[in-house]
């Protein structure tokens, strides 16, 4: 996982008593240029804000040594660590805890000039991502029932789609 301040040797050690393995990575300045990467090969702008080519590289090594059993992957943004041939046959279960093409799509139509236009942009390699998750993984899940229905009306696919309650409302 990534993270934006230190990670305590308490707060690892809490995550391994839950795992076996665990890999984490600081976000660095250079999420920026990465972004702007994925930007230029038409990927969106949050994929390449959380991708590392090394850490994708030791989750497949990881992979590779002892094949994992299954992968939750939370988030859109994380997904292309799994979606490598390594893992085509891997069962991937996808939290997106909402449906972050809307949110893009919103932005865009309150935003104006540049704003706009990257929002819109956004919106739709977001929507590209998750229709590819939509189609790929075995199962996808969201943080309501209510946002379960916006993502089967928007973005239909292959996975079974399940609102899975947090218990806060």
């Amino acid at each position: 996982c990534p993270h934006d301040e230190p990670v305590s040797d308490q707060q690892l050690n809490h995550v391994k008593q839950l795992t076996d393995r665990v890999i984490t990575f600081p976000q660095t300045k250079a999420k920026w240029l990465n972004a702007g990467t994925r930007f230029v090969s038409g990927r969106s702008i949050t994929e390449g804000v959380f991708f590392n080519r090394k850490v994708a590289n030791q989750i497949i090594q990881q992979h590779q040594s002892r094949p994992f059993e299954a992968a939750v992957v939370f988030c859109s943004s994380m997904y292309p660590y799994v979606e490598n041939k390594p893992f085509d046959n891997l069962t991937k279960v996808v939290d997106l805890v909402d449906v972050d093409s809307k949110k893009w799509q919103q932005l865009s139509d309150e935003a104006s000039g540049a704003k706009r236009a990257i929002y819109r942009r956004e919106y739709k390699t977001v929507r590209k991502l998750e229709q590819q998750i939509a189609d790929q993984a075995d199962a996808v899940v969201l943080v309501s029932e209510d946002e379960a229905k916006v993502f089967r009306q928007e973005v239909p696919g292959r996975a079974p789609v399940y609102g899975i309650s947090n218990g806060v409302d």
